[in-house]
C-alpha cells in the first residue's frame, strides 16, 4: 500500500445554506491476485471496464440492452426497452450491488484491476 494523497473538497448545501469542507484521500492500492482475490494484474492482456462489463451482463440477463449502452456486443439483440424490461433491469442491477467484489467477478466475469485508485472521505 502506498501513501494517500489528501485534498480538500467543498460542498454547499442550499437547503440549509451551509458549506462543508472535507478531506478526500486518493490512494493507489495494489491487490495480490490469488485464490481469495480475483483481479487483473499487469500480465493479463485483457482491459476491462467493470462498470461497462456489468451493464453488458445485465443487458444479456434481461435480453435487452439499455439504450445508453448500445455497442457491438448487443448487435444481435433488438432494442426492446419497455417499462417491464426497465423494472427487470433495476432488479438485476440491485441484486449485483449487494455482492462483494469477488462474488461480482465470479457471477459476471467482470474483473477489476489489481492496481487501482481507492478514495476515502474524512
Amino acid at each position: 500500500m502506498m501513501g494517500t494523497d489528501w485534498t480538500y473538497a467543498a460542498n454547499f448545501d442550499p437547503t440549509v445554506g451551509l458549506f462543508s469542507i472535507r478531506e478526500m484521500g486518493k490512494e493507489v492500492v495494489k491487490y495480490k491476485k490469488d485464490r481469495n482475490t480475483i483481479c487483473l494484474n499487469g500480465e493479463d492482456k485483457v482491459e476491462v471496464d467493470v462498470g461497462r462489463c456489468a451493464q453488458e451482463y445485465i443487458g444479456k440477463q434481461i435480453g435487452c440492452p439499455p439504450p445508453w449502452t448500445r455497442n457491438s456486443t448487443y448487435s444481435a439483440m433488438q432494442e426492446c426497452f419497455t417499462n417491464e424490461v426497465y423494472k427487470n433491469y433495476l432488479e438485476t442491477y440491485k441484486s449485483l450491488t449487494h455482492l462483494t467484489e469477488n462474488e461480482l467477478a465470479k457471477k459476471t466475469g467482470c474483473l477489476p484491476k489489481c492496481n487501482r485508485h481507492e478514495y476515502t472521505l474524512r
